[in-house]
């Protein structure tokens, strides 16, 4: 199983080149906490913004399934040059 990266952008042509069936991808999208009550002075132990959050936007996972699709249906540009 390939993973690590994978995005609607590469998986045509990581599929081709290296003949993968499987695939893993997270494709998380950072956005804004729906947390109501912030208090900035407060560090709750995280890394970072501790106001955001990480999603699977519905449109990430179509991109994708739909690049390997063209694969499939032969409609793929193929490989770059």
């Amino acid at each position: 199983m390939v993973g690590g990266g994978i995005r609607q952008e590469n998986i045509q042509e990581i599929a081709l080149r290296t003949g993968a069936t499987e695939f893993h991808s997270s494709l998380r999208t950072r956005t804004d906490s729906l947390m109501a009550f912030r208090n900035h002075a407060l560090k709750l132990g995280s890394v970072g913004d501790e106001f955001a959050r990480f999603v699977v936007l519905e449109k990430s996972v179509r991109g994708l399934r739909d690049a390997l699709d063209k694969i499939a249906d032969g409609t793929s540009e193929g490989l770059p040059n």
